[in-house]
């Protein structure tokens, strides 16, 4: 789904910027859902997350080379892996 996103930025004439930068808009919301569902599922570990699926989204953000969307996500992640590793959501305070 990223790799459709960045690549709908340079695609088609330039007549359909308008539609292509909405329907680009929509996915990136739907990339961004994506990522924060993945780290809401309830039998995901903090190790899993971690140590297996954090390093392949960061391998796809460090890919696609598209600095608006390596920062869309970045900042998704950051959000996700702090509500996935905040103690104090841990500790029930």
């Amino acid at each position: 789904m990223n790799k459709l996103w960045v690549r709908m930025q340079h695609q088609g004439h330039s007549r359909e910027r308008e539609r292509r930068e909405q329907e680009r808009r929509e996915l990136r919301l739907l990339v961004g859902t994506n990522l924060t569902r993945l780290a809401q599922i309830e039998s995901l570990s903090v190790h899993t997350y971690k140590h297996d699926i954090l390093p392949l989204l960061l391998e796809q953000i460090l890919e696609c080379r598209d600095v608006i969307a390596q920062e869309y996500h970045m900042d998704v992640i950051i959000q996700v892996s702090y509500r996935l590793f905040n103690p104090t959501q841990s500790l029930n305070l």
